[in-house]
């Protein structure tokens, strides 16, 4: 092979790697961050989920002094973080369900 032809053959072989990489490169880009964005999402599926008195009272649709009764009946468990009492979302799902609490609705007649 003569020096200009190698050298041809070169240059179309930088030219195609670059091709290649310019067109592979958004590919790859975008297959990690979609990858990434799933797992981020499955990771904070599986984080547990505080909620407050007031929004545990909000879907049993019950009083505060409802919930506090609750909690001292060992129908709901909560967790003291300083001044705020916080409940499991989990745990309050599962004692709805579990029917152990029971999810009222006041009407008037």
């Amino acid at each position: 092979m003569s020096g200009r032809h190698a050298e041809c053959r070169n240059d179309k072989c930088i030219i195609m790697e670059q091709f290649i990489m310019d067109f592979l490169k958004p590919l790859i880009k975008d297959s990690l961050r979609e990858a990434l964005n799933e797992m981020d999402a499955d990771r904070k599926e599986q984080e547990p989920r505080f909620i407050t008195r007031a929004e545990v009272a909000e879907m049993l649709g019950v009083s505060l002094v409802t919930v506090h009764s609750y909690v001292n009946r060992g129908l709901l468990e909560c967790k003291k973080i300083g001044h705020k009492t916080l409940f499991s979302e989990a745990d309050v799902l599962k004692a709805i369900k579990g029917k152990k609490v029971y999810k009222f609705k006041h009407t008037e007649d």
